[in-house]
């Protein structure tokens, strides 16, 4: 199989904007999956460490987040399949 090599923190870092800026939302807070699947969202965490002299950054969770990582990935899919499909018109 293909494999595919990327920040996680960046990634992650930024589907968690996404979500904040309202870019990606969820369709129906009254449905209970679509609360779990918030609930994961919230849970990522990014933290600023300082070792040997440098700061960087790490997304932790708080709690389970497998959903936003689910999410973060198809969101890197999509965002692939867009470059792809507009790269020879010159769009995106």
């Amino acid at each position: 199989g293909a494999r595919v090599l990327v920040d996680r923190t960046m990634t992650l870092k930024d589907t968690c904007r996404a979500f904040k800026e309202k870019e990606i939302g969820l369709p129906d807070l009254d449905n209970p999956m679509m609360q779990i699947f918030e609930k994961h969202l919230c849970a990522l965490a990014v933290m600023k460490i300082e070792e040997n002299g440098e700061i960087y950054e790490i997304v932790e969770n708080t709690g389970p987040d497998h959903l936003a990582h689910a999410l973060a990935y198809a969101k890197l899919g999509m965002e692939k399949d867009e470059e792809e499909s507009f790269g020879d018109l010159g769009v995106g």
